[in-house]
């Protein structure tokens, strides 16, 4: 591609998406200006039980030099269970793990998240379980700070 802008002269982008029974990939990449690159990678994979997806970014900017995000669901006839976290230069920025189980006498939930979307600081919450026939909840958090 070319275009009138002195520093965006010549510029190239290239895309490439594949599908098959067990799911899909596609990659994106942008040449940017000084011969740089952005690129953009995802996956899906169906299993039986679920499935899970991963998003990868790759740039020259300092501000997210690498982006990873992945995502897992599985689920079975009385338990499901969601898995995800997001890095961003290397350092996790959420992570989120939740289940859900049928009983005879109820649900129970559990699951625990952290952000940390300053460095050295972390926030978690966790909540142990929840009982929708019994009305019964508990819940905890806790905030910290790191030097």
């Amino acid at each position: 591609m070319q275009t009138p802008f002195v520093k965006y002269k010549n510029q190239a982008i290239s895309v490439l998406i594949q599908h098959s029974e067990n799911g899909s990939s596609s990659s994106i990449n942008i040449e940017i200006p000084d011969n740089e690159k952005v690129s953009i990678v995802t996956e899906i994979e169906n299993s039986d039980n679920g499935f899970s997806a991963n998003c990868n970014l790759n740039s020259p900017f300092d501000i997210v030099r690498d982006f990873q995000a992945h995502l897992i669901i599985e689920g079975k006839s009385n338990k499901k269970a969601l898995n995800a976290y997001i890095d961003i230069n290397n350092a996790r920025i959420i992570d989120l793990h939740t289940s859900r189980t049928s009983l005879s006498d109820g649900i129970q939930t559990e699951g625990n998240v952290q952000v940390s979307p300053i460095p050295n600081v972390e926030f978690q919450v966790s909540f142990g379980s929840i009982n929708v026939q019994r009305a019964l909840f508990h819940f905890q958090g806790r905030l910290s700070c790191q030097k």
